[in-house]
């Protein structure tokens, strides 16, 4: 993904391309102070232009790849919620578009508070399910949970492993980990953008798939293969441990509605969402055959 630039760095930038552009301007025009009205309207437009430009460009590029916050990406995976809810697995989609980068409103360490929001929403859970009277109370094996995500949310569920590691999240140690969390599954993640101590995340003892597409222009390398060389086993299994690199899979339509690629999915999908939907049911048949 493209560096973060921060937006008091686009206008700084905006504003020294905008003088240089006006300096120019000035030039070959002639004194700015002897210039007829024309011209000097023309060199303060070019100006305001050249700052404008600038300031959107920079921007953009600090955007790194975000979803905006109105745009909610759970629609997009409700072909693979539907498909698992109907192999008895509960799904539900956490809301953590309001950490992605906005115009003057970066969050404080987004990618460590993405991870720590998983094992809150689990602790969510967890109260349903001990409940009396909640519609979830003793329907869910709490004992037996999997976190998935998407680019960012792929790293994040790979920290919440990681900090589920620790007796209490390090930088409140009010707050208690404690999860039977048995697997992860990571679609075209990012990693890397949190680093604990500055060093590469381990996870133990979890199964990990990833997932990357070979056209992928927002993650342009393999970046889940690298958490896949950080996953170790302390103890037997049954574990599963995969990575699979997708021959012209891009970053965005692993999602059939975000990232503007809604009416191209629909109509690039339309014909084959139903075999791609068996395909994945045979797969998942064959693992669950496979792993008692």
């Amino acid at each position: 993904m493209p560096p973060h630039v921060g937006i008091a760095t686009a206008i700084v930038v905006g504003l020294a391309e905008g003088f240089l552009g006006a300096t120019i301007a000035t030039f070959a025009m002639g004194r700015f102070a002897q210039a007829a009205l024309s011209k000097k309207v023309i060199t303060v437009l070019l100006f305001l232009l050249a700052v404008a430009a600038n300031v959107f460009f920079l921007w953009l590029l600090g955007r790194d790849g975000s979803v905006e916050k109105s745009d909610f990406s759970d629609p997009g995976y409700a072909y693979l919620g539907e498909l698992l809810a109907s192999r008895g697995f509960i799904v539900a989609s956490v809301d953590e578009n309001f950490l992605n980068d906005g115009l003057f409103d970066d969050a404080p360490k987004p990618q460590a508070v993405r991870g720590w929001l998983l094992l809150e929403h689990l602790t969510l859970w967890r109260e349903w399910n001990q409940t009396t009277g909640n519609p979830f109370h003793h329907k869910v094996d709490v004992s037996h949970i999997a976190l998935m995500g998407h680019s960012r949310g792929g790293e994040a569920a790979a920290t919440a492993v990681a900090f589920n590691r620790m007796k209490f999240y390090p930088d409140d140690a009010n707050i208690r980990f404690d999860y039977p969390i048995k697997a992860v599954v990571a679609i075209a993640p990012a990693d890397g953008q949190y680093k604990p101590a500055g060093q590469h995340r381990w996870i133990e003892d979890v199964s990990y798939l990833t997932l990357q597409g070979a056209h992928d222009a927002d993650v342009s390398s393999f970046r889940g293969s690298r958490q896949w060389d950080h996953v170790r086993y302390t103890q037997p299994g049954p574990w599963f441990k995969a990575e699979i690199y997708a021959y012209r899979a891009n970053h965005g339509q692993f999602n059939l509605g975000t990232h503007g690629y809604r009416k191209a999915a629909e109509l690039a999908l339309e014909s084959q969402t139903i075999d791609a939907r068996r395909g994945a049911a045979t797969h998942f048949d064959d693992v669950h055959r496979r792993v008692p």
